[in-house]
């Protein structure tokens, strides 16, 4: 695993996206409404298919979690 990956997993506010000084709070103060799959693709150093996966997975666990 890079060194930035090993940050993005257990540092809690770091992600790699410098124009944000690699902070995920201040990447939220920037940009208050959310940012695109390619913002969050890149921050993660994942792709945005990845991003894709993660948001279903997470959708698809909320759901059994409600019982829908």
């Amino acid at each position: 695993m890079t060194e930035k990956k090993h940050k993005i997993y257990n540092v809690k506010d770091y992600i790699d996206y410098p124009k944000a000084q690699n902070s995920i709070s201040k990447l939220l103060e920037k940009y208050p409404d959310g940012v695109s799959d390619e913002i969050i693709a890149k921050a993660l150093n994942i792709s945005e298919e990845e991003v894709e996966e993660i948001y279903q997975s997470a959708i698809e666990k909320i759901k059994a979690k409600l019982g829908v």
